[in-house]
């Protein structure tokens, strides 16, 4: 699976959204089932990241053939979620831990995505053509940035979550159903709620829910 490395005081390597189109607007869905959740926090854990060679210039089915070598073969996702509120919770959660651990595991993997996400993605198709490793290597540097401004604003205290909000019709991808866009509202210690982006993409795929990327507006 893909690791996130946790550089001073802390940054965390994943998938972005961009890869996925994003979707129409959204409409209110709440984490844990209409109840708010107070999440307690603890201390960070580091991992360490992948390494990125690029190479743009390979025929599209030569490129996905080079990147996939050595990684294994997977047909569904593992380690995720059973529903969207679910995977927002924890998210949350492991945000306000620190936990690195479950960051990493809510994730789409590097097999995953070059199994189950790229070959049904639009960008590799023209006017874009994005060839997997550069659109792997664009989608971990945003999430790295992303989930290392989430530790840094929001990670070491409880959060309090109000629900989240994502659009009401996915983006359909081959087997994958894709929400972009998606909010998470934080209530403060003033009783005040605000609406933040707090990742990218959520991909659904067979009843299994994950992240596709880290990247926020923070």
């Amino acid at each position: 699976m893909m690791l996130l490395r946790v550089p001073r005081p802390v940054v965390l390597v994943t998938l972005a959204s961009a890869a996925l189109l994003a979707a129409a607007c959204g409409h209110p869905d709440t984490v844990a089932g209409d109840t708010a959740t107070d999440v307690a926090a603890v201390a960070p854990v580091a991992a360490a990241p992948d390494p990125l060679p690029v190479d743009s210039l390979l025929p599209p089915e030569e490129a996905l053939r080079r990147f996939r070598e050595g990684l294994p073969v997977v047909a569904a996702f593992a380690g995720g979620a059973p529903s969207r509120d679910s995977l927002v919770g924890s998210f949350v959660g492991a945000v306000a831990r620190r936990d690195t651990a479950l960051v990493n595991r809510v994730i789409v993997s590097r097999a995953e995505f070059a199994h189950l996400l790229y070959p049904s993605s639009p960008l590799r198709e023209p006017p874009y053509g994005l060839d997997p490793q550069m659109m792997w290597f664009q989608l971990r540097t945003q999430s790295e940035k992303g989930i290392g401004r989430l530790f840094d604003r929001f990670g070491g205290r409880p959060l309090h979550v109000a629900g989240h909000a994502c659009p009401a019709t996915p983006l359909v991808q081959g087997a994958n159903r894709v929400w972009e866009g998606c909010t998470v509202r934080l209530r403060d210690a003033d009783g005040q709620v605000h609406a933040h982006r707090l990742f990218g993409a959520i991909v659904e795929r067979d009843g299994q829910y994950k992240f596709v990327g880290y990247g926020n507006d923070l």
